[in-house]
């Protein structure tokens, strides 16, 4: 049995550390190893700065919905980070208000792309660890049932 969440956080996004995605004052420090991406409901990045210890994929929910489409480009924005081969730590930031976030099928739609040619595997190595920026109570609550799923060993 894989373990649950023990390197993970959620965080009400009042919580939010000044040096967050919405108050991105070392712009000219970063350096990007994925281009920010923007699809209906949420946009991805990859990136280094020197503050921190690892690459960070930074996966940003905004308003509007979260289409199928968006889903596709989502899972080849995922794909291109696996290439990268890097442990690097998630951002999810899940607190814009509706904001992107996948029905139980989208979700269930990138549990088979997981599951597919290793790339679970392929994850699991990467991601060292995930923290979540999150507002809304019955959102974290989806979150929490999702993660007990997923279960996550970060």
């Amino acid at each position: 049995m894989r373990p649950r969440l023990s390197g993970s956080s959620i965080m009400a996004s009042d919580e939010r550390p000044a040096s967050s995605v919405a108050r991105d004052e070392a712009v000219g420090q970063r350096e990007y190893l994925i281009a920010p991406r923007d699809v209906d409901g949420a946009s991805g990045w990859v990136e280094t700065r020197p503050d921190y210890p690892l690459p960070r994929m930074c996966i940003v929910a905004r308003r509007g919905r979260l289409t199928n489409a968006a889903v596709g480009e989502f899972l080849q924005f995922l794909d291109d980070a696996l290439a990268l081969q890097a442990p690097m730590t998630v951002l999810w930031d899940v607190s814009s208000e509706p904001g992107g976030f996948p029905s139980m099928e989208q979700f269930r739609t990138v549990n088979r792309w997981l599951a597919q040619n290793g790339r679970a595997a392929a994850y699991d190595a990467c991601v060292q660890g995930h923290c979540l920026f999150v507002k809304q109570r019955l959102r974290r609550l989806g979150i929490r049932t999702m993660a007990s799923i997923a279960r996550p060993p970060q």
